[in-house]
């Protein structure tokens, strides 16, 4: 088998940014509601002095737009951890190529060079137009189609990935 190649590898702050929010969006969403909903909760719940109508109108519309602040600042948080994950990942900012083989997948960047083994992959994932092939520790490799050396197509990719054990998480 010819070794797949994925040459010029590059993923820029905004796509790294749109993939995790996708991501953390369909496999966290309960996190970024939890805070909003908690605040909520608490400032529905607290008594006040009059129970008319104008003061549950005032209630009601000062826990909607706490609950929107808190939720708000959730996103600024995640958006402001990922750039600095972004920021402290040198690899994710160098241009690099991925050759993949029978043994491993072998990454060659002006940062690192090396090979890592198929067993040391957990599956893979398809975010937002790129390939996240996770590994059994917290990260994994964001290959990109587009950047995938003709004549092979992402379907030998997959077939490649399956063979070898891994599946879509």
């Amino acid at each position: 088998m010819q070794p797949l190649v994925f040459a010029d590898v590059r993923i820029s702050y905004p796509e790294f940014q749109k993939i995790n929010q996708q991501h953390a969006l369909k496999t966290r969403w309960l996190r970024f509601l939890l805070l909003p909903a908690l605040v909520g909760f608490v400032l529905w719940n607290t008594p006040t002095e009059s129970e008319d109508a104008t003061a549950t109108g005032v209630r009601v519309g000062a826990t909607l737009l706490v609950m929107l602040a808190s939720m708000g600042y959730a996103v600024f948080n995640f958006n402001r951890a990922l750039k600095k994950q972004y920021a402290a990942s040198p690899l994710l900012q160098a241009t690099a190529t991925y050759t993949l083989t029978e043994n491993g997948i072998r990454v060659e960047s002006p940062i690192w060079r090396g090979t890592t083994a198929w067993a040391a992959l957990r599956g893979f994932r398809h975010l937002n137009g790129w390939l996240y092939l996770v590994s059994s520790s917290a990260g994994g490799y964001l290959l990109n189609p587009a950047c995938l050396v003709a004549p092979a197509t992402e379907a030998d990719v997959l077939a490649l990935l399956q063979r070898h054990g891994l599946r879509p998480l």
